[in-house]
C-alpha cells in the first residue's frame, strides 16, 4: 500500500506517494521529470510568449460587431436626456464600464467611438487624463457653503464682488474669479 511504501522510504507524509502516482499517470506513464525551484528566465519568457499568443486569438466578426453596437448605443444614450454633448468625464466613465462589461481594450472602445462621426470623440490621452484628474470642487466645499450662506443672508442681492469682499473681511483669502465660478455653478 502507499502508506507502507511511505513508511519504508521514511517519508513524512503518505500523500506524497499518491501525488507521485497521479503525476506519473498524467505524464503518460513516462518518467517524472519535475524540476525543483523557479523556472529560468528563458523558460519564463517562453511561457509568457505562449500565453500572450493564446490571449491574442482573433475574435469573430460577430462578436466585434456586437461590441461595436453596444459601444455606440451606450455613448448615444449619454446625450439623450438634455440633448447636450456629454462631458469628457461622463464619456470616460462609460468607456471604463464598457471595457469591464465587454472585456475589450481601451483602444477598441475609443476607436469605435471616434470612427462614428455622430458620437462625441475622446482621445486616449484625454481618457486617461480625465480618469486621474481631481475634482476642483472638493477643495472648495467650505468656501461654497459660506458663499451660499452669505447669498441667502442678503436675500440674493449680493454679487460675486460683494461676496468676495465679505469673505475677505471674515479672513478667507479667496480670489474673485474663484467666487464668480463657484457662484455660477
Amino acid at each position: 500500500s502507499a502508506r507502507r511504501v511511505s513508511l519504508e522510504l521514511g517519508l513524512s507524509n503518505g500523500g506524497q506517494i499518491h501525488n507521485w502516482i497521479r503525476k506519473y499517470k498524467e505524464d503518460g506513464y513516462n518518467d517524472i521529470n519535475h524540476k525543483k525551484g523557479r523556472p529560468t528566465h528563458e523558460e519564463q519568457r517562453q511561457a509568457d510568449r505562449g500565453a500572450s499568443k493564446a490571449d491574442k486569438r482573433p475574435k469573430t466578426e460577430e462578436l466585434k460587431t456586437y461590441c461595436r453596437e453596444r459601444v455606440c448605443k451606450k455613448i448615444e444614450r449619454l446625450s439623450l436626456p438634455k440633448n447636450q454633448k456629454p462631458t469628457a468625464q461622463e464619456i470616460a466613465i462609460t468607456v471604463t464600464q464598457l471595457r469591464q462589461e465587454l472585456h475589450v481594450t481601451v483602444k477598441f472602445v475609443l476607436d469605435t467611438i471616434n470612427a462614428n462621426p455622430d458620437l462625441p470623440h475622446l482621445s486616449r490621452s484625454n481618457y486617461y487624463y480625465t480618469l486621474t484628474k481631481d475634482d476642483k470642487n472638493l477643495k472648495n466645499e467650505k468656501v461654497m457653503k459660506r458663499i451660499k450662506e452669505i447669498f441667502e443672508e442678503h436675500r440674493h442681492r449680493y454679487g460675486y464682488r460683494r461676496i468676495t469682499a465679505q469673505l475677505h473681511r471674515e479672513g478667507m483669502r479667496v480670489n474673485h474669479k474663484r467666487v464668480k465660478r463657484l457662484m455660477v455653478k
